[in-house]
């Protein structure tokens, strides 16, 4: 697993901590996959009203469900791109 130091961006750490509060993990590997974290639609619903309130974004839950976007590390790539676009 990864220390907190390991997150190269704020976003991966805020959404680390969501993670880690919703899931109850201690702390989480920004590589590992949403799914194999533990996570199901229930969490899924709760992460995305924080993410929402935190950077007042619509994530996509579909991101979630793929393989290829739905670790902690690209998922944060995803609220980065979506908030650049905002400001």
């Amino acid at each position: 697993m990864s220390e907190i130091n390991d997150y190269q961006t704020p976003e991966e750490a805020a959404l680390a901590s969501i993670f880690c509060e919703i899931l109850n993990l201690d702390r989480i590997d920004p590589d590992v996959g949403y799914l194999d974290l533990g996570g199901n639609s229930i969490s899924l619903y709760l992460i995305l009203e924080k993410v929402k309130e935190r950077y007042a974004i619509d994530l996509d839950p579909q991101l979630f469900f793929k393989r290829e976007t739905s670790s902690l590390r690209e998922l944060a790539i995803a609220i980065a791109r979506q908030t650049a676009v905002l400001f």
